[in-house]
């Protein structure tokens, strides 16, 4: 049992104002999924063809956690009835948060199916919205094979353009796969962030677009980790053994949020705020603050079980298995990348 030790740490004091803020917030997620999933079964009917492009997936945090296959708008009311029911309030429990994580992340899968629906994918590059299958085939497999040996997902905004910047190029430089959403997006962009699949730096927009990163990962443990649509544990256990993630929140905090937080949680990423909060808004080794920006991404990859080295490199180009056999020429200088762990330089 990966809480455990959480569980033991906070037997005491258990920090019920944090998980209250989750329960309120996948309460929020669910209705207004209700709201826009009611008004679009008025608007195209129970039969309506609903499904994201390009994925053998159908809609892939439902399919791989619970089995559905879903292709019909009218399929999705009793699977957010059921989530929704999941929820009790009256539990003000770290597990009862986590559950309301999961329920969260299924109201934003659904919020999302019903944008698709009216609007089809309208993302422009370097915004992703929606990864399709091929990209998530192509780099999934680094990921799981610890070839990209974590992943990142920066959320909120940070305190300036420039400190995103430099929390973005960090984690690219220690070849780290980032999903950004929300105003980080913007600022990326503000700052000229590599974005794009090249550079495993993706920019998945705002809101409920947050789930994107978390179908990415359930879509890769069933493409590469041969784990079967429906095996809710399984998938869960193959989340926190194989594809290393964490949470970067930067910013203001609301209830949404923090139920979105406890659906990585919930998935087995821990999250780590930049803002200052209080012990009963903590849970040792899953929910933490830590507001210096200078070490936010090692103490990150520290909470996530990640190894950080420090090593010194004269040459500032932002390297990785990501850049394999591309050159590089910055000032007269050039790089080339060779094989998986050898660089040359000239």
């Amino acid at each position: 049992e990966i809480y455990k030790d959480a569980e033991e740490a906070i037997k005491d004091n258990p920090p019920t104002r944090l998980f209250q803020r989750a329960i309120n917030g996948a309460i929020i997620a669910c209705g207004y999924a209700e709201i826009l999933l009611s008004k679009a079964l008025a608007d195209y009917g129970p039969d309506a063809q609903v499904g994201y492009p390009d994925t053998a997936y159908y809609l892939p945090v439902i399919r791989s956690l619970s089995g559905e296959e879903v292709t019909q708008l009218g399929q999705l009311q009793p699977i957010l009835n059921r989530m929704r029911a999941q929820v009790k309030e009256s539990e003000v429990t770290f597990e009862m948060a986590r559950l309301a994580g999961e329920t969260t992340a299924y109201a934003a899968e659904i919020i999302e199916t019903v944008h698709y629906l009216r609007y089809g994918h309208r993302h422009v590059e370097p915004w992703t919205g929606f990864i399709k299958d091929p990209i998530m085939r192509k780099y999934g497999i680094l990921l799981v094979d610890w070839t990209i040996p974590g992943e990142g997902v920066i959320v909120g905004k940070a305190k300036t353009s420039e400190d995103l910047g430099n929390i973005a190029r960090e984690l690219m430089s220690l070849n780290i796969k980032t999903f950004f959403c929300n105003e980080v997006c913007e600022q990326a962009l503000e700052v000229k962030v590599k974005a794009g699949k090249e550079n495993c730096q993706f920019l998945l927009g705002n809101f409920t677009q947050l789930v994107h990163a978390f179908s990415y990962n359930l879509r890769a443990a069933m493409a590469f980790g041969g784990i079967e649509p429906g095996l809710r544990d399984h998938h869960r256990d193959y989340q926190r053994r194989r594809i290393r993630a964490f949470v970067l929140h930067l910013g203001e905090i609301d209830d949404v949020q923090v139920a979105a937080h406890f659906a990585a949680i919930f998935l087995g990423f821990p999250v780590i705020c930049d803002t200052e909060l209080p012990e009963d808004h903590q849970v040792p080794g899953w929910y933490e603050s830590h507001p210096d920006y200078e070490t936010l991404v090692k103490y990150a990859m520290e909470v996530r079980g990640l190894e950080v080295e420090d090593i010194e490199v004269s040459e500032p180009l932002v390297i990785g298995s990501t850049q394999e056999e591309k050159v590089i020429a910055r000032e007269g200088k050039d790089s080339k990348f060779k094989e998986r762990v050898q660089l040359v330089l000239k």
